[in-house]
Formats: structure tokens, C-alpha cells, sequence
């Protein structure tokens, strides 16, 4: 039977522009105080990062891998498309990702500007918010097949955000120099549940006796407190599970851009499926999908009055 992880990520984008924080760069954050108004400026960087997708887009490269339950590539599929941040008609301050596939397996797409028109025309017509997004949603991972995961650009960055970051423990972990800027990194620790971020995963029941929580690192900005890098698993607890089961692993890694924020380059997310090994009388995981999407240089479109 095809096992399937779906990541439900509840929040809403914010489009308001902030103003730039000018702070200084912290010597030293190892006083709980300091962390906080590290993230307190690292939710400013994020608001940022969110106004700044209204108008940009850029190419981007979806690698999609499936495996076999012995954790075997069984299949192999690469959608290439233009990639913009549809903002939502019917209800402001609502926005996903839309994309206009042009590639699939290195195969044109045909009457793909023709089916982006009688797209637009269908959700003019839409009734609900979910309804007009849904809609864009579905028309950009049609090539998808049976993987389908949406929203990545916008939970990069629940992590610092006011609304959930109170749902992790930090504490400090060094730092690292990144592209010739120096970092902080801090570990993360998942403490309690939050509507912000949830997971809906495939699994036994009998396996399903805790919450999904998460833990990594994030590796932020040491002046402007920009997210350069997130590494984080998200886990369940069994008792029929020697260890904690890991079910995603995700990699969010982010560049210089011209318009004094860092944008996305590569984000690589991994699924896994609980396997019962009956010799060792244990549950452990094996991965079952793997999806890798990379971005060239982001643009600003240009409008020309004529």
C-alpha cells in the first residue's frame, strides 16, 4: 500500500512591509536575554523575507525521488517551472505558491500560456479563499504525481516567527562563517505542540502514541539575523520503538540576494516510513520520498507603461 507524508503547514502570510532593523551585531549570546532579542530580530528579517515575495520570481527545479519499502529509488521525476507568489483575490493578507510549468523530465509542457489563462479565468470566479487557492495549488503540482508538497517557501521561516517560535527551547551552539558572513548558530528543541506547525504522517496507530515534534539548528546572521541555514528532524515517540522514529528531515539553505534579504536557494525534505523489524522486535524507519527544490536568482518583474 503506498505510503504517503503530507506537511500541513496552518499559518497565514503576512504582506505588510517592515521597516529595515538597523541593530548592531551581538558580540556574544549567551544570556537567555540575548538569544530572545537575537529571534526577536530574526522575526523582523522574517517579515521581510515574506513582503519581499510579492513581486519576484524565479526559476525553479523540483527533483522528486520515491522509494521502494526496502528504502530503494523506485522512481525518479524533475518538474522545471516559473515560480511566483500568488496573492489571494478574494481575501488580502492570504498568498501560495504558484507554478507555471514549463519542463517535466526534460519534455516542453504544451498550451502551458494558454492553461495559466483559462486558469486565472477559473478562480476568478472562486467563491472562498481555500477554493482560489486550492485551485493554484493543484495546477502546480499536477506533475507531482503522488508526492505532493506545498508551502516550504513560507514554513522556512515558522521557526522565528513571533506566532511559534515560544513552542521551542534554543540555546546557543557556536558559530560558522557562510559566504563570507558569520553566523550563530543556534540548537532548537520542539517543547510542546503549536496550530503554527503541524504533521500528518502515514503510521501504524499503534505507533502514533505521541506528537510530531522537531529539533535541529538554524544558523542566523550575526548582524542582521537572517536566516542563512535550517537543519531540523521531525520525530515521534513509541514505546515500541527503541529510540525516537524520525518521519521528515528537512534542509532549507539560503542566498545573497540584490534586494537586501536572503532568498531561497535549495530546500531538500525526506520522508520516512516506520518498518516493524520482527527479529529485533523494534520499529525503525526507512526513507520512502525525497523532494529537493532548487531556485536561480531571484528577479523583480518589470512593468513597461506603453
Amino acid at each position: 500500500m503506498r505510503q504517503l507524508f503530507l506537511v500541513l503547514v496552518l499559518m497565514t502570510t503576512s504582506l505588510v512591509a517592515f521597516a529595515q532593523n538597523q541593530s548592531q551585531p551581538l558580540q556574544q549570546v549567551n544570556k537567555p536575554l540575548e538569544i530572545n532579542d537575537l529571534l526577536e530580530r530574526a522575526a523582523v528579517q522574517a517579515d521581510k523575507y515574506g513582503d519581499s515575495f510579492k513581486d519576484l520570481f524565479a526559476e525553479e527545479r523540483k527533483s522528486i525521488e520515491i522509494y521502494d519499502k526496502n528504502g530503494n529509488l523506485k522512481t525518479q521525476r524533475l518538474v522545471v517551472s516559473d515560480f511566483v507568489l500568488y496573492e489571494s483575490q478574494v481575501e488580502q493578507g492570504n498568498a501560495t505558491e504558484y507554478r507555471n510549468v514549463r519542463e517535466v523530465d526534460g519534455k516542453a509542457v504544451s498550451n502551458r500560456d494558454k492553461r495559466a489563462t483559462e486558469l486565472f479565468e477559473r478562480i476568478g470566479k472562486a467563491k472562498s479563499t481555500s477554493d482560489e487557492l486550492k485551485r493554484i495549488d493543484d495546477e502546480g503540482t499536477k506533475y507531482d504525481r503522488d508526492f505532493r508538497v506545498t508551502g516550504l517557501i513560507f514554513f522556512t521561516q515558522t521557526l522565528v516567527s513571533r506566532e511559534a517560535r515560544d513552542a521551542f527551547k534554543f540555546e546557543q551552539a557556536g558559530r560558522e562563517t557562510i559566504n563570507g558572513r558569520e553566523t550563530i548558530i543556534l540548537n532548537f528543541q520542539q517543547i510542546k505542540s503549536t496550530p503554527k506547525i503541524t504533521f500528518d504522517f502515514d503510521a501504524p496507530r499503534k505507533l502514533q502514541s505521541s506528537e510530531p515534534l522537531a529539533r535541529g539548528k538554524v544558523w542566523l546572521d550575526a548582524e542582521t539575523a537572517g536566516v542563512w541555514r535550517e537543519e531540523h528532524e521531525v520525530f515521534v515517540n513509541s514505546p515500541l520503538a527503541s529510540s525516537p522514529l524520525k518521519i521528515i528531515a528537512q534542509k532549507f539553505e539560503f542566498a545573497r540576494s540584490e534586494f537586501e534579504i536572503l532568498l531561497p536557494q535549495k530546500f531538500t525534505i525526506e520522508f520516512f516510513n516506520p518498518k516493524e523489524n520482527k527479529d529485533a522486535k523494534n520499529y525503525e524507519t526507512t526513507i520512502s520520498s525525497r523532494l529537493i527544490q532548487t531556485y536561480n536568482s531571484f528577479k523583480r518583474f518589470s512593468v513597461t507603461a506603453k
